[in-house]
């Protein structure tokens, strides 16, 4: 639990450390880059996860991936504090709009998929065709289908 908490909070301060850090001279939208930073960290966990496959006394959990937000975090906020500049950014009504939206439909499928009560349903996903499937190439050398 305390994991999952470290890492939430270190993801959103990753975030906001690649949102603010100074790009360039203009300003920039908000809805844009928050777009970009918010996508930009589960790349960054993909990358790593990759690499600490190749290593084994690394393993790839919250912690690890925590642990290389906190570094994103800390490296961003450092930056800005020795040039002491943070990226100018605006809001516009389309992106605000953009964003309602967004939640609103998220907020439909969510309802839809996992019902009032947030009950996980796995009908979509029977695993033990997967598991049939697998068996199957691991003993024949071929992908059945």
């Amino acid at each position: 639990m305390l994991q999952s908490i470290v890492f939430i909070l270190s993801y959103i301060a990753a975030i906001l450390g690649v949102l603010l850090i100074k790009k360039n001279e203009s300003v920039q939208q908000l809805g844009v880059w928050a777009g970009i930073s918010v996508l930009s960290i589960p790349c960054l966990h993909t990358m790593l996860a990759g690499i600490f496959g190749f290593i084994p006394f690394i393993p790839t959990n919250l912690f690890t991936l925590g642990l290389a937000n906190v570094i994103v975090a800390v490296a961003c906020f450092y930056h800005i504090y020795k040039t002491k500049e943070i990226q100018k950014l605006k809001v516009e009504w389309c992106d605000i709009v953009f964003f309602v939206v967004l939640l609103l439909v998220v907020f439909v499928f969510w309802q839809i998929q996992y019902g009032p009560n947030f009950t996980i349903h796995y009908m979509a996903t029977d695993p033990i065709n997967h598991m049939k499937h697998a068996m199957y190439t691991v003993n024949n050398d071929d992908v059945y289908g």
